[in-house]
């Protein structure tokens, strides 16, 4: 069987709290956070596209892995169970 990578965009809705004398100091204090885990409040997920399907050689796949996944990312490909 071919094997296939399947990108996809997942969309978040993600709530910081930010202390501020007004609105526009909190947007800007926002705008240049470095770490925004230090003041998120909620994370939703709302969906997940599909952007890209193309098929794949197993060098292909290794190649599009993370780094720490490149040893073992051949045994993590899901294969469609045909009855």
């Amino acid at each position: 069987m071919a094997k296939y990578i399947i990108t996809t965009v997942s969309t978040f809705v993600l709530k910081y709290a930010i202390e501020a004398e007004c609105e526009e100091h909190a947007r800007d204090e926002w705008v240049m956070l470095t770490d925004p885990d230090c003041c998120e409040i909620k994370q939703t997920h709302v969906s997940e596209d599909i952007a890209d399907v193309r098929e794949a050689t197993d060098q292909d796949i290794i190649n599009e892995a993370d780094e720490y996944m490149k040893d073992y990312v051949l045994r993590r490909v899901r294969e469609v169970k045909y009855d």
